[in-house]
């Protein structure tokens, strides 16, 4: 007498059943590891920006009271000195922007083509290293530079020229704002000029165009998009500038941040309210400016397509 064993039988249904079960767990593992790897990356966002602008929110509504108001905004929009703070530091802001955009464009563009010598590596380096040159070092450089007693100002007093420029003006803060500026400008160009192939240009030549229709009908609008973003980096760089322009005049000079940090570090003038309300319309600024880049750039890919 035989004994007849009977195995299960699997069926092509459950083998893929198991299949699709075994790459849904596999999914949801890989899942859970890409969230505790951007945990970090969450958790620094939180502190360091949404809180903040959390904090800069709510209590650019508050009195010094604890009483909810509107008055903190009025107060800034009636004051002439808050007034002449915001204007001042709009108007440094787009100078120095514009004026260091189109001198970076021209250095990035030469640096594009000299990027594989020797020189242009030398140079691409220290660019590198003068972009991250801002701050306190550079007030006390400008000063050492052009100050009272600075070594152009000495040499230009020989040569019959006074007063050329005064470094604790706005002029001479212009002056800062636009040195620490162009090399930003330069880093962040660089890559996309380098994203011009050749060809094009030699295309172009071949139809009959010359470099000048070349550059303004198929490279300059290539390269707008960058343009436009680096514009506002620069400006939103320069708006939220405060140790170079601070060490220069020592405080002296009416702008956003160094009203802000007046109102909170100020023995005589503490008002964490005002200076949240003002830290919000920085914040209002910003945001508006880079609403309308983003509405400049999607309305070139649709003309573009």
């Amino acid at each position: 007498m035989t004994t007849q064993i009977f195995e299960p039988q699997t069926t092509k249904s459950d083998y893929s059943k198991n299949i699709d079960s075994l790459t849904s767990t596999r999914r949801l593992l890989q899942n859970v590891e890409i969230y505790i790897l951007i945990l970090p990356f969450i958790t620094l966002v939180i502190l360091f920006i949404l809180a903040p602008l959390g904090w800069i929110i709510i209590n650019a509504f508050y009195n010094d009271l604890g009483e909810l108001t509107l008055g903190n905004i009025k107060d800034i929009f009636s004051s002439k000195f808050y007034l002449q703070a915001i204007g001042l530091s709009l108007k440094i802001s787009l100078y120095s922007s514009v004026i260091s955009l189109l001198i970076g464009f021209q250095g990035a563009y030469s640096l594009e083509v000299i990027k594989d010598s020797t020189l242009g590596r030398i140079l691409i380096a220290i660019n590198t290293v003068l972009s991250n040159f801002s701050g306190v070092p550079l007030a006390f450089a400008m000063i050492i530079v052009f100050g009272s007693s600075g070594v152009m100002t000495l040499v230009l007093a020989k040569l019959g020229l006074t007063n050329i420029i005064d470094i604790y003006s706005f002029n001479g803060i212009l002056l800062s704002y636009i040195y620490f500026q162009i090399p930003l400008a330069i880093l962040l160009l660089f890559p996309a000029i380098s994203g011009l192939e050749k060809q094009w240009q030699e295309s172009a030549h071949l139809l009959g165009a010359s470099s000048f229709q070349y550059f303004f009908k198929i490279a300059l609008p290539i390269l707008s998009p960058a343009l436009l973003g680096t514009f506002i980096i620069l400006f939103a760089n320069a708006l939220g500038a405060y140790a170079t322009a601070y060490a220069l005049t020592a405080g002296s000079f009416n702008i956003l941040p160094i009203r802000i940090s007046t109102l909170i570090a100020g023995n005589l003038t503490l008002q964490p309210n005002m200076a949240a309300a003002l830290a919000l319309i920085l914040v209002v600024l910003m945001f508006v400016i880079t609403i309308v880049q983003q509405f400049l750039v999607s309305r070139y890919h649709i003309e573009t397509k």
